[in-house]
């Protein structure tokens, strides 16, 4: 039996109260089995423990939160949202209610892929919105990276011109905060029209700045032949599932091999149903032959689509008539989404060490997704409840620990 001690010693990186979520289901986003009577112990903002929990000693100074008959998941993502944070116009304004909004619905990461430059840097000099446990964590992008005569040349973008010019841009959008890079390669043959698209050279250049950097380059790509230019510039996902025809098995088998994450955005496919359509035939085979497929959206505050806000609900339930099983899906938002954030190493599993962001559902999100919506009961982010709809809070015991919750 693991002994776990309200020690210094314990968990040398941890500070703070432990907390202990105890006789739940536990799936904790590596897409195994789940745990039933498992127990997640959190100290400060990490994880200290997370499995069944007749294998651990609850420490006696805790609060031990009894959440029998719910079921405990990692926190999720999005990594496909547009200007989430801002209000517009000229001087721009950070709006933190949308942020809220979206972490109490138990989207705790989110990853903004287009946004003005002024944004970007009005985020990264918030620091008071970084360290809200309230807010949801955001990843931006800043502009898309675009060459002239590309789609919506202007618009939220920067453009290049050279591959050298492009190495400057780049860099300079880098210092600036950025913590993706996105390209644009769209041809506009889908809307019948005829748009440039960026060389090899100046792809391959953008992608060795940013890897040089430590940091993602996400590419939009929804004709399917330009999958092969994005595997050749050596980018690290791919945002939407291709609508005009089926990827090639080839150029899916070299996303495999590389690395390549898919993130499909179906709830943008599904304002054309042909669109839909041919995006699941490319998700099916691509889940087939072992894509990683992560979750995105393409949700905006500015679109003039009536988009879902908070848990993506209508994209998993998208992705499952396209073929995928709800532990996929769950895998999807959680694990996979974590890894097409560079922060595998953080979030997105539940396991010893990472932070402490997670859900608590009443139900089977196995037997029904829509209980990660409409039956949410609890959210922690970094450590912090910040969200607890239970019902019932009962027999609270102090002393050998706070129990609540009626836990006997």
């Amino acid at each position: 039996m693991l002994v776990i001690c309200a020690s210094a010693n314990s968990f040398a990186a941890a500070q703070g109260e432990i907390v202990v979520f105890n006789g739940a289901t536990l799936i904790d986003g590596n897409g195994g089995e789940p745990v039933n009577r498992a127990a997640v112990v959190i100290q400060g903002d990490r994880i200290l423990y997370a499995g069944p929990k007749d294998e651990i000693e609850i420490p006696t100074i805790s609060t031990v939160y009894d959440v029998r008959g719910l079921t405990i998941l990692p926190g999720f993502f999005n990594t496909h949202v547009h200007e989430v944070s801002f209000s517009g116009g000229a001087e721009g304004v950070l709006v933190r209610s949308r942020l809220e909004a979206w972490a109490w619905e138990g989207v705790t990461t989110l990853r903004d892929v287009a946004s003005p430059r002024s944004e970007l840097i009005l985020y990264k000099q918030a620091e008071s919105m970084h360290s809200d446990p309230s807010l949801a964590r955001l990843l931006m992008s800043g502009p898309c990276i675009e060459v002239p005569g590309g789609r919506a040349e202007g618009y939220n973008r920067i453009i290049i011109y050279s591959p050298e010019d492009a190495r400057e841009k780049i860099e300079r959008l880098l210092d600036d905060g950025a913590d993706v890079v996105k390209l644009y390669f769209e041809d506009g043959s889908i809307f019948g029209e005829s748009w440039n698209v960026m060389t090899a050279e100046e792809a391959r250049m953008i992608v060795k700045v940013v890897h040089g950097r430590g940091k993602k380059v996400t590419v939009h790509v929804q004709e399917a032949y330009l999958v092969e230019k994005a595997l050749d510039a050596g980018v690290d996902d791919i945002c939407h599932s291709q609508v005009d025809e089926p990827v090639p098995d080839h150029l899916i088998e070299r996303m495999v091999e590389q690395g390549v994450s898919l993130v499909p955005t179906l709830e943008m496919s599904n304002t054309w149903r042909p669109y839909l359509q041919m995006s699941w035939v490319n998700l099916r085979q691509m889940v087939e032959l072992g894509v990683d497929v992560a979750m995105g959206t393409d949700y905006s505050y500015t679109f003039d689509i009536e988009f879902e806000i908070g848990m993506p609900l209508r994209e998993m339930q998208l992705m499952e008539e396209g073929g995928m099983t709800p532990m996929q899906i769950i895998v999807a938002g959680t694990k996979n989404s974590a890894h097409v954030c560079g922060l595998e190493h953080e979030l997105g599993t539940l396991e010893r060490g990472k932070i402490a962001d997670l859900i608590l559902v009443d139900g089977d999100p196995l037997e029904g997704l829509s209980v990660l919506k409409h039956d949410l009961k609890m959210v922690v982010h970094n450590g912090v409840v910040i969200r607890d709809d239970r019902s019932e809070v009962k027999n609270i015991r102090r002393g050998m620990g706070r129990r609540v919750s009626g836990d006997r």
